[in-house]
């Protein structure tokens, strides 16, 4: 039985769907495991948990035409892949209305202590009603805040009373958490990736 140990690093990534799964669209996060131990598939349902809360800041701004599918954790620091766990509560986004194109996205950026190591937070699926002008809504500006504002704060794992810690594994550092997180009031552009790369 695999187990997550204190200060091991967590990399989940979160797939959703579009059009029927004509696009796919990822999301990855990191997280820092402050204590231990923890089962890895209670990990990752715990994680999945956690950015299921996440996206509930959002999906009423989030196009019908998406569904959350599930979350894949790998541990990093022992390079082991954990399996993966379906979203627990949210199915699809709730807003009707024409999608905007696939690379025009939502941009949440996360400081963190150290200059030029930041994460970047893309996030799509949003519909031509939460656009003005190129500019985004201020209901839409104040969801991604409020998701925003979970990257900055410890949460305990609901399955394994984990405490973890949101951030970013970087070439400067093992792991940096996030200090601030700024949202664009403008559209951003999300370059394609390859599916699990990212962040």
């Amino acid at each position: 039985m695999a187990e997550v140990v204190a200060g091991d690093f967590v990399k989940a990534t979160a797939r959703m769907l579009l059009f029927n799964g004509q696009s796919t669209i990822e999301n990855v996060f990191y997280f820092r495991a402050i204590d231990g131990p923890g089962e890895d598939s209670l990990v990752c349902e715990e994680l999945a948990q956690w950015i299921d809360d996440f996206y509930k800041e959002l999906v009423a701004k989030i196009t019908t035409n998406l569904t959350f599918e599930d979350v894949t954790c790998f541990n990093v620091s022992t390079e082991q892949p954990m399996g993966s766990a379906l979203f627990p509560d949210t199915a699809a986004g709730s807003l009707s209305g024409d999608v905007l194109p696939g690379g025009v996205a939502a941009l949440i950026t996360l400081r963190t202590g150290r200059n030029r190591t930041l994460g970047r937070k893309y996030l799509g699926g949003f519909t031509e009603g939460d656009s003005n002008d190129g500019a985004l809504y201020t209901g839409l500006i104040t969801a991604l805040g409020a998701a925003g504002a979970l990257m900055l704060e410890n949460f305990l794992g609901e399955a394994t009373n984990v405490l973890w810690q949101p951030g970013i594994v970087s070439k400067y550092g093992p792991f940096w958490s996030f200090t601030e997180a700024v949202v664009r009031n403008i559209w951003a552009y999300q370059r394609r990736r390859r599916p699990g790369t990212g962040i």
